[in-house]
């Protein structure tokens, strides 16, 4: 080290911290975020991450009024990396230059630039501490093609006083480098043998004695022949003496039990090699890819059997992200070779009987019944009852519908009630007021009878019991989508259900995105939104409930990708391709396991690591939306997810097949 700005005690300190990791440059920028970093690593949720690294150089710029400074940053070796750093500089950390060395706590890694190298994204300066400058950086002092200085920054310590690039160009040999009076060796290999063989023939013609040429004789020609012939037979025959030529008209075939055979044991291997602890990665591979160029030469059945469709989706979350993307590969191929199945043809059988008389639990109580008697008499003479109105009235009646959705008292549903508001010309305000009265002086105001809307509270309770005898009696079976979306939103809507929180994958579309998708490759995925969903958009247009999306498919680590896309654009792009109409309020897309570091959730105003399954999503429709859990229903394929969200309040509706479909889904 050249200078320290930290002391030795300082750095002592900061290196005892049991808290605080190390990791090295290597394992952070090949992972695919940092989650994955501290999984590879194996730090705790409590114990935080950082990076140290030497700046090679800064430049500093201003982006729609903002100041915006890139470090390039590399580990002396072979590694190098950006840190971008959004808005002012504190005064530490102005004198950041070439040579420095820093400090990253809990790096934020943004994807790759354009020059494809990983970056890392700080918006709090205080994650960056000055250690002091190294001795050894430089300028490699080689010069390019063009005659200009290298620019290339080299640790002198390590690679000397010119880069890589410089030293491989000194030791390479030109192809067109040959000695000028050097013959090559192929020439004197040829003049050699040439020389030989002339001294053979002139050997060979002095011994020659050339006599003068006789007449030729038949005879002796032919007989010559005949023996040539006799010789070449027995030759051929000595050759096939000891062959066995096999004559068969069937070629060798491989039949489909092999291939089921060999399909079989290929996931049976698969499921073995699969350890909680990640081990094998490279068998575990190989067996995926193994595995899909048998998908297309087994049956079906052969399939179902094994299982394989499952692990697939296990592996989605594997650590190593080779596998992760081979699995959902495979996952997709299975996909689309298992065809939807046939529908029964069979004949449905009816029972003819009594239509059984609707029952409701009522629970009457003389001062509710007399209560609301007294809010639906007035409807008699509206003039004279308006006029005696006042604040204590209206409060009374607020009052008596509380006990009402306390009694569960839904025989008769009441959604508005009378009240007189006072309207100011000048402040161009609405108030409840029965006095036509602002609180400025001589502002013009007048009152006027108006209609204002209570929401009763949700009843679960009622709910569940309604939508399972519905399901016990298949009454969404064999109807149209926009019979049985008609039917289950009519549900809702006497039950006071206000929203419906819908999941996207394997519910809202048909198939599994993994996550994310890619616009063109994963069109299929993309436009597999199901009849069921479109039949209830349509529906929730004439009713007041509203739909948001709540998935874990979280945008917040794709939004600098340049082909991938999730959250709110991929519900979008799935809207687009499916010709689905619907009116979607909002798109939670959160997903917890990339929200447990302090610096992460602090951004939501999460004081906690973000709870698991889907309660934060529940939760911020709530705050956002001003409504109560027991007003929601959250649709979703994860059995967990509905189980916690049952148990914190809200309505559930588990879906049990691919897709959301009123015939096939379950109250848990």
């Amino acid at each position: 080290m050249r200078r320290w700005v930290k002391s030795r005690n300082e750095m002592g300190a900061i290196f005892g911290d049991n808290t605080t990791a190390f990791a090295y440059i290597d394992a952070l920028i090949n992972s695919k975020d940092t989650e994955q970093c501290r999984n590879n690593l194996k730090l705790a949720p409590n114990v935080d991450m950082a990076v140290i690294s030497t700046v090679i150089s800064v430049n500093t710029f201003t982006k729609n009024g903002n100041t915006v400074t890139i470090w390039m940053c590399s580990d002396l070796r072979d590694t190098s990396f950006k840190v971008v750093i959004y808005g002012d500089m504190p005064k530490e950390l102005e004198s950041v230059s070439q040579s420095s060395v820093v400090a990253v706590l809990n790096p934020d890694l943004t994807g790759y630039s354009k020059d494809n190298l990983r970056s890392i994204s700080i918006k709090q300066c205080d994650n960056v501490l000055l250690i002091g400058e190294v001795d050894g950086v430089q300028i490699c002092r080689g010069v390019t093609t063009n005659g200009t200085r290298c620019k290339n920054v080299v640790y002198k310590h390590h690679h000397g006083d010119f880069c890589k690039y410089h030293l491989k160009s000194a030791f390479a040999t030109s192809k067109t480098a040959t000695m000028p009076n050097k013959p090559k060796t192929e020439d004197i290999m040829k003049h050699v043998h040439g020389t030989i063989e002339e001294h053979k023939m002139q050997v060979v013609t002095n011994n020659i004695t050339l006599k003068p040429s006789e007449p030729t004789d038949p005879k002796k020609i032919m007989s010559k022949l005949g023996g040539l012939g006799s010789l070449l037979n027995r030759v051929a025959e000595s050759r096939t003496k000891n062959i066995q030529v096999l004559q068969t008209n069937q070629p060798v075939k491989v039949t489909v039990t092999d291939r089921s055979r060999d399909f079989e044991n290929a996931v049976a291997n698969l499921k073995n090699i699969i350890q909680p602890d990640h081990k094998n990665n490279k068998r575990v591979l190989g067996l995926l890819q193994l595995i899909a160029k048998y998908i297309n030469h087994v049956d079906k059945e052969c399939i179902k059997r094994t299982g394989i469709f499952k692990m697939c989706i296990s592996l989605l979350d594997h650590p190593v992200e080779v596998i992760a993307i081979e699995s959902l590969k495979l996952r997709r191929a299975i996909k689309r070779f298992m065809q939807t199945p046939e529908k029964d043809n069979s004949t449905p059988t009816f029972v003819v009987g009594q239509k059984r008389e609707e029952t409701r639990k009522t629970i009457a109580n003389k001062s509710t019944a007399k209560d609301l008697e007294t809010i639906i008499s007035a409807t008699s003479d509206v003039d004279a009852y308006v006029h005696k109105e006042n604040i204590e009235t209206t409060k009374r009646k607020l009052e008596a519908l509380e006990r009402m959705d306390k009694a569960n008292e839904f025989k008769r549903t009441v959604t508005e009630i009378e009240i007189v508001a006072s309207y100011c010309h000048d402040c161009n305000a609405w108030t409840e007021k029965p006095n036509p009265v602002c609180k400025e002086e001589r502002h013009r105001c007048s009152a006027k009878k108006c209609k204002m809307a209570y929401h009763m509270n949700g009843n679960v309770k009622a709910f569940n019991e309604a939508m399972r005898a519905c399901i016990a009696n298949k009454e969404f079976d064999g109807i149209s989508p926009d019979e049985a979306a008609d039917k289950f939103v009519t549900l809702l809507e006497e039950n006071g259900i206000r929203y419906i929180a819908s999941d996207f994958d394997a519910t809202m579309i048909a198939e599994h995105s993994g996550g994310y998708c890619e616009i063109q490759a994963d069109r299929d995925v993309l436009s597999s939104v199901t009849e069921h969903f479109k039949a209830v958009a349509r529906r929730l247009k004439k009713s007041s409930i509203d739909l948001v999306i709540v998935t874990f498919s979280d945008d917040w680590h794709f939004k600098n990708h340049p082909s991938y896309i999730s959250g709110p654009r991929m519900v979008n792009k799935a809207l687009e391709f499916s010709n689905c109409d619907a009116d979607i309020k909002k798109v939670y897309d959160f997903y917890p396991s990339l929200w447990k570091n302090p610096t992460q959730y602090k951004i939501l105003g999460l004081k906690a690591p973000m709870p698991m399954h889907k309660e934060y999503h529940l939760r911020s429709i709530c705050s956002d939306f001003n409504v109560n859990l027991n007003e929601i229903i959250l649709i979703d394929d994860d059995l967990d997810n509905c189980t916690n969200a049952k148990k914190i309040g809200a309505a559930v509706l588990h879906v049990t097949k691919q897709g959301f479909n009123l015939s096939e889904v379950a109250l848990i």
